[in-house]
């Protein structure tokens, strides 16, 4: 983190902005739904029409992505914070690609493959992301 002149924090690897209070919010509580708030920024891609993470490659993981014809916008949102959620409980470094996840939000089982990162590619940079990107690629 980096201070702004301000008090509030700048998370490097995601450019995500906290206040004080969150991140005294986050040193009390400490769950797994606080530390994908501290370390992730989801992003919309309106070219594409999808949702992305950027931040968990800060905490050893991959980031998601998830397109819009695939889970509509009201809920992917919540989809990509469950997911990364799971990855961080289940400490899910090395899972085999693809792989199956249900989320409990849209009550759907979805398939997901692992791929290199190509927006937060160059190394060196705040954002390079080195653990790629899981795709939820269908609804099984």
């Amino acid at each position: 983190m980096r201070a702004i002149n301000a008090p509030v924090a700048v998370m490097r690897n995601s450019n995500n902005v906290h206040t004080h209070e969150d991140i005294q919010c986050f040193i009390e509580e400490q769950s797994t739904d606080s530390l994908v708030s501290a370390y992730v920024k989801l992003y919309n891609d309106s070219d594409s029409e999808e949702m992305f993470s950027a931040g968990m490659h800060a905490l050893g993981y991959p980031d998601v992505q998830v397109a819009y014809d695939l889970i509509p916008m009201e809920s992917a949102v919540g989809v990509i914070c469950e997911f990364l959620q799971h990855l961080l409980i289940n400490e899910t470094w090395n899972i085999e690609s693809p792989m199956q996840y249900h989320s409990a939000i849209t009550d759907a089982t979805y398939e997901l493959e692992h791929y290199r990162c190509e927006r937060f590619d160059t190394e060196g940079e705040d954002r390079f992301n080195r653990n790629g990107l899981w795709v939820f690629t269908k609804e099984l």
